[in-house]
């Protein structure tokens, strides 16, 4: 994701940024009972080392995948991207 198209001064809000987007995944996931990344990413037939070290930000995460979670959880991507919003998706 290029820090330009959406609106980024540097590459410092860009990781703060991610750290807000991983947050918001790790809280999410424990909000909705999934003690460990390691239990949600089996029961969601992730691989498992992939999701642990996305949520710890070892590993950058694609637009794409954070929406792919978003979708896992839930969750409106908006929220998970920013934190602005209806948290759940609701039907």
């Amino acid at each position: 994701m290029n820090s330009q198209k959406i609106g980024l001064k540097s590459s410092c809000d860009f990781k703060l940024l991610e750290k807000d987007i991983r947050d918001r995944l790790k809280k999410t996931r424990i909000e909705l009972g999934f003690k460990t990344a390691k239990e949600f990413a089996k029961s969601k037939s992730l691989k498992i080392s992939t999701y642990t070290l996305h949520e710890a930000g070892t590993r950058s995460m694609s637009i794409e995948i954070i929406i792919h979670y978003a979708s896992l959880l839930n969750t409106e991507p908006n929220w998970l991207l920013t934190g602005l919003g209806e948290k759940f998706i609701t039907v």
